[in-house]
């Protein structure tokens, strides 16, 4: 059964309000450089800001934004239904865009990265109570054996690290990994200890304060906490509202495998689950952590606006979902647009029994292009089988070996000299 902390979205979404930062839900919120901010520039760099992030209840959440110089701007944000949980499945067209309050013009393009072309990594953090009282120890080991080492569930992007607690907490995994021998090992040493106490705050405390995330363009980076008990913390060396204080708007997933505890429910910022055994507890925490992964996106949006000698060189790029929505400013220059370039899939690091399949597409997309995409494989760690058609052929890979995965993708554009040609390796363990 999960549970969520409604009170404590709106009371965060108020302290949020408080600050000089963005607003919340249900208005427009701005940010970005003005023309007092900085005078045109062809030469400029690429600038990253990072707001202060609201809560809002629903709609659209600002996370951070690139200006990259060249009338090209990068926005990434996480949409969220009207209870605060993250909506996923999201398409350009769900979203109002505009430029300075208006549609765009026909010679602005945008794309957005989501599910699949999203670029994260997502650490998740294993944190169980070993403590006297703990009885259910043997099914929680089996549990994640099979989830995490039998059914592969993690995603290529996620990694685990694994640590127990009583009145201690013991790391048994603390580089995180994907490896299912690594993750199968570390299990083994998850037993009790013999210890009466339980320190369930502080090990939160400890954990927690390592948990902030980071939304740079291109490489976001999660990190979410699970804690598997079967009650309250009973060493009473941290309190309550400071383990709370420590989590913030962080991540964290209670699984409650006793009685119900109106505390555990609080600190599951990110779920609260109860009456149900482990293994179909872990099973829901993964499905949420996946949702709440694809509940992000990165737009990427390319204007025909060019600075001038004369008049505003600042103009805004607005977001809309449900009626909120978020606006960030970026400053024109004289570039050229930027030419397209051919992009594959995001995935680096694979298992051996992994199945991967790989997709590729022309960025800034090119309306009314049709051509003939093809892929290669440069090693015998891998094999390729193609299908689809056009630029929508994707390869599905099989892995042989350890080693380096070579992939190559080429597209040819009908009536063109020179195809677009992109490498990608992917590291299989």
């Amino acid at each position: 059964m999960k549970m969520h902390r409604l009170w404590t979205v709106l009371v965060l979404a108020l302290l949020a309000s408080c600050g000089d930062g963005i607003g919340s839900g249900g208005g427009s919120t701005t940010a970005g450089p003005t023309d007092n901010d900085a005078l045109q520039n062809d030469d400029q760099d690429p600038v990253v800001t990072t707001p202060n992030i609201p809560v809002v209840t629903t709609g659209l959440n600002l996370l951070s934004y690139k200006d990259n110089g060249d009338n090209s701007v990068d926005v990434v944000f996480r949409a969220v239904k009207s209870d605060g949980e993250g909506l996923s499945g999201l398409d350009t067209s769900d979203f109002k865009i505009t430029e300075n309050g208006t549609a765009l013009s026909a010679e602005s393009q945008f794309y957005l990265d989501r599910e699949q072309w999203l670029s994260f990594s997502h650490e998740i953090r294993i944190l169980v109570d070993v403590s006297s009282s703990m009885t259910q120890l043997a099914s929680v080991r089996s549990a994640l054996r099979s989830l995490l080492v039998e059914q592969n569930t993690l995603d290529t992007r996620q990694a685990v690290t694994l640590a127990s607690f009583d009145d201690t907490v013991v790391n048994h995994l603390a580089v995180p990994t994907r490896l299912a021998s690594s993750i199968d090992t570390a299990l083994s040493g998850v037993a009790s200890r013999g210890v009466n106490s339980t320190d369930l705050n502080g090990a939160i405390e400890t954990y927690a304060r390592t948990l902030r995330q980071s939304y740079q363009s291109g490489n976001l980076r999660f990190k979410s906490l699970i804690v598997i008990t079967d009650g309250e913390d009973s060493a009473a060396r941290v309190t309550l509202s400071e383990a709370l204080s420590a989590i913030g708007t962080d991540t964290v997933y209670m699984v409650n495998l006793g009685e119900h505890s109106e505390s555990l429910q609080l600190l599951g910022t990110g779920g609260y689950y109860a009456n149900q055994d482990v293994y179909s507890a872990m099973r829901a925490v993964m499905q949420d952590i996946e949702a709440y992964e694809n509940s992000h996106y990165e737009l990427h949006h390319f204007s025909a606006k060019r600075a001038s000698q004369s008049g505003s060189s600042s103009h805004e790029l607005g977001i809309g979902l449900d009626g909120t929505t978020i606006s960030v400013a970026f400053l024109a220059s004289s570039r050229s647009s930027r030419a397209s370039q051919l992009e594959i899939t995001p995935i680096t690091e694979a298992n051996l029994n992994d199945s991967v399949t790989l997709a590729a597409r022309l960025v800034p997309p090119q309306a009314g292009v049709e051509g003939e995409l093809t892929w290669y494989v440069n090693t015998d760690v891998c094999g390729i089988e193609q299908y689809g058609s056009g630029l929508e052929t994707q390869a599905a890979l099989l892995f042989f070996r350890s080693g380096e995965c070579s992939v190559t993708a080429k597209y040819m554009p009908y009536g063109s000299v020179e195809p677009f040609h992109i490498n990608q390796v992917i590291t299989v363990h």
